[in-house]
C-alpha cells in the first residue's frame, strides 16, 4: 500500500454516483501540492468518467458502487440519491481504510481545498480515537473536512439513521453522534468564540487553526447557484449557523494559505480548508494566488457579483424560461394522453 510509505496520514477524497466534475480535479491537485508529505487518494466508481492520471501523488482507486450497495444492508438511509451517496461514502471510507491497513486518515469533500496540514494528526491523536469534524450547531456536523484515527467508528454513524434517531442526512447523523458518542470530537470553526459556550470543542489554539464547515467558503465565494437559481449571485453570504459578525474579521489570502484575522484582538487563525460551496473554483484560484480584488473588497464590507456578467443578466431568466418550457411539455403530453383516451 503506497499510503504507508508517506510520513503522514493520507488525505482521501471520495466521489460516487455520477461523473466527477472537472473543476474538482483542480482542488484535488492543489491540495496535493500543498501537502507534499501526504498521499492524496481519490476513491471513485465506474460512473466517474475519470480516465487520465491526476498527479504523481494522487492515487486513484476505483470501487463498484453497484456491488457495494448490494453487499450492505442500508436500512434507514435516505431514499434521495444525493443524500444517500453522501452517507454511503462514510462506510466506503471505513471499508477501504480497514481493508488496506490505514489506521488514520483525513477526508475532504471534493469541493474543498485542503491547506498545509502540518502535523495536525499528532495533536489530535493525543485527544482520543474517533471522528474529528467541524460542528456548526447543536444538531449537525459536516464532513467537509474530517480526521479519523479509528476507521471502524464510521460504522457507528449509521445507527443514527434508524429509530429512535431517524436522521434524514449524514449531517444530522454526525450531529447526533456528536451528542451521543465518546468517539466524536468537535473541531473549531469560525464561530468558536461563541459556540464553545454551547458545546464542547477543541480549542483553535490547540489545533493552531480553524476549519470550514461551510460558512467561510459561503462568505468568500457565495453559495451553490442551484440553491437559488433565479437570483443574482453575490459573495458575503452569511450561513444560518454562523454566529459571528463578519465585519469584525478580515481575511488574508496567499498562494498556499488562507487566514482569518480578528480585528478586535489582532489574533490570526489559519484555515485548514476552504469549502467552495458555490463551485466557483476558478475564483477560488484567483483568491489564493493573491491577485483578485474580491478579498480586499469583502474586507471593506462590499460584496461583489459572483459569476460572469452574461450569466448574471441571462442566467435567472433563462432558467425560468426553461422551467416554463418543461412544464408546458409535460402539460401537452398529459393533454394528448387524455384526448387519445377519449377519442
Amino acid at each position: 500500500m503506497r499510503a504507508l510509505c508517506f510520513a503522514k496520514p493520507p488525505l482521501i477524497y471520495s466521489w460516487t454516483g455520477s461523473r466527477l466534475p472537472s473543476n474538482c480535479i483542480w482542488l484535488i491537485k492543489y491540495s496535493a501540492l500543498l501537502n507534499p508529505e501526504t498521499e492524496v487518494i481519490l476513491l471513485i466508481d465506474k460512473y466517474s468518467g475519470l480516465k487520465k492520471p491526476l498527479h504523481p501523488r494522487v492515487s486513484v482507486r476505483k470501487i463498484n458502487i453497484d456491488q457495494y450497495e448490494k453487499y450492505h444492508d442500508w436500512q434507514g438511509l435516505p431514499s434521495d440519491t444525493f443524500w444517500r451517496h453522501t452517507a454511503l461514502r462514510l462506510s466506503i471510507l471505513a471499508d477501504f481504510t480497514i481493508q488496506n491497513g490505514i489506521n488514520s486518515f483525513y477526508h475532504a469533500e471534493v469541493d474543498n481545498v485542503v491547506f498545509d496540514l502540518d502535523n495536525l494528526h499528532e495533536c489530535l491523536d493525543l485527544l482520543g480515537q474517533g471522528i474529528f469534524a467541524p460542528r456548526d450547531s447543536l444538531n449537525r456536523a459536516l464532513a467537509s473536512f474530517v480526521y479519523i484515527n479509528k476507521p471502524s467508528v464510521l460504522y457507528e454513524v449509521f445507527k443514527f439513521f434508524l429509530p429512535p434517531f431517524n436522521a434524514s442526512n449524514e449531517m444530522e447523523a454526525l450531529g447526533l453522534m456528536a451528542q451521543n458518542s465518546r468517539h466524536f470530537f468537535s473541531l473549531p470553526t469560525e464561530s468558536f468564540s461563541i459556540s464553545r459556550d454551547m458545546w464542547n470543542q477543541i480549542s483553535p489554539q490547540y489545533t493552531r487553526g480553524i476549519f470550514d464547515a461551510a460558512a467561510i467558503g459561503q462568505y468568500l465565494l457565495g453559495i451553490d447557484p442551484r440553491n437559488c437559481p433565479l437570483q443574482v449571485k453575490r459573495n458575503g453570504f452569511k450561513n444560518e449557523n454562523c454566529l459571528i459578525d463578519w465585519s469584525k474579521y478580515n481575511f488574508i489570502a496567499d498562494y498556499d494559505s488562507l487566514s482569518m484575522l480578528d480585528l478586535a484582538t489582532l489574533s490570526t487563525y489559519k484555515c485548514y480548508n476552504l469549502h467552495v460551496h458555490s463551485k466557483r473554483f476558478k475564483l477560488a484560484t484567483n483568491i489564493l494566488r493573491g491577485n483578485h480584488r474580491l478579498v480586499e473588497r469583502l474586507n471593506n464590507g462590499r460584496a461583489i457579483i459572483i459569476g460572469s456578467r452574461i450569466m448574471v443578466i441571462m442566467g435567472g431568466p433563462m432558467r425560468f424560461l426553461m422551467k416554463l418550457l418543461r412544464f408546458g411539455i409535460r402539460y401537452l403530453d398529459r393533454l394528448t394522453f387524455f384526448m387519445s383516451k377519449n377519442c
